[in-house]
């Protein structure tokens, strides 16, 4: 069913909260679309959208701030192959997997990202 104006902006929030407090907002985001009755195709693209313009703001902002520096620049460059190859990777799986699978990976892959970031805080 489609979520109301409340779940949307208290999802916001959260994630906002999130975002700032640890640099990672994505989970509510996606779970929000994960509960969401849009497609698998129109929630990978909200989702990739969302979190490229959080990325931009958060970069604006840290840049105004003087936080960009060379060594950033250059360590992002080095990221940047690395992100590009998940994308290309991910979209190929993507066409070939079925909504339902396609949905309950995403659950099971934020299960096990929760679950790390557990083990390294306790450790």
């Amino acid at each position: 069913r489609r979520l109301g104006t409340g779940v949307t902006l208290a999802t916001g929030a959260v994630s906002g909260l999130i975002n700032g407090a640890t640099s990672a907002g994505g989970p509510p985001a996606v779970l929000y679309y994960l509960a969401s009755p849009v497609s698998a195709a129109a929630m990978r693209a909200s989702l990739i959208a969302y979190l490229l313009g959080t990325d931009v703001l958060a970069t604006g902002f840290a840049a105004a701030e003087g936080l960009i520096t060379r060594d950033v620049l250059l360590r992002s460059a080095a990221f940047f192959a690395v992100v590009l190859a998940g994308l290309v990777l991910g979209q190929r799986r993507f066409v070939k997997t079925k909504p339902e699978s396609f949905r309950r990976f995403v659950l099971v892959l934020l299960g096990a990202l929760a679950l790390a970031g557990l083990v390294r805080v306790v450790l």
